[in-house]
């Protein structure tokens, strides 16, 4: 898979898929904006990928947080998402409210 030069947003990054899946992406050449729960995850995360991935610790639940995403997102272009955070809601990631998240 050739992702070089793709803008990918990596939900659920700092769990044990979602660190599979950012080491791969990271190997094909994705620019990876990682988000989880856990800052120092991300960090450690971040240290083992080739430089210069973002990275936004929030809790997709809360929609002021949801929102930083987005809006990293609009500024910083996207053209892949991958979500390993286990959300069965099909509506747009910024419409999704915490009830349908939970």
């Amino acid at each position: 898979m050739n992702c070089r030069g793709k803008q990918v947003l990596l939900t659920g990054a700092t769990g044990g898929i979602g660190q599979a899946i950012a080491v791969e992406l990271d190997r094909a050449g994705a620019a990876l904006t990682l988000v989880g729960r856990s800052e120092e995850k991300l960090a450690d995360l971040r240290g083992r990928l080739g430089g210069g991935h973002a990275s936004i610790a929030a809790d997709l639940n809360d929609a002021a947080q949801r929102e930083t995403v987005v809006r990293h997102c609009e500024e910083a272009g996207l053209d892949i998402f991958v979500s390993t955070v286990g959300v069965m809601d099909f509506r747009l990631f910024e419409e999704q409210d915490a009830a349908a998240i939970e």
